[in-house]
């Protein structure tokens, strides 16, 4: 668990590393396709939802032949204030 602060989030974020393996819908010889599956460098940093016991993705990184993309959430909106039950 680490405490980053960036953009407009200060918190804690559990970051994780994601390895691509391809298993079926692609085309076998695509050159992105093979770029990811190689790599060893995607993250995604997961955050948790305030009162509730969910995380969620905050931020991805991934590399590209010309750096690095990155996706932030910009901001997260909880609907509902009650809890399904089982019972």
């Amino acid at each position: 668990m680490q405490n980053r602060s960036a953009t407009a989030y200060s918190g804690p974020a559990v970051i994780c590393r994601v390895k691509f393996i391809p298993i079926a819908g692609y085309k076998a010889n695509d050159p992105g396709i093979k770029f990811m599956a190689q790599s060893n460098e995607i993250e995604v940093w997961l955050i948790p939802v305030s009162r509730t016991n969910m995380y969620v993705p905050y931020r991805i990184v991934l590399p590209t032949p010309v750096g690095y993309g990155t996706a932030v959430v910009t901001s997260i909106q909880v609907a509902g204030s009650k809890r399904a039950s089982a019972d």
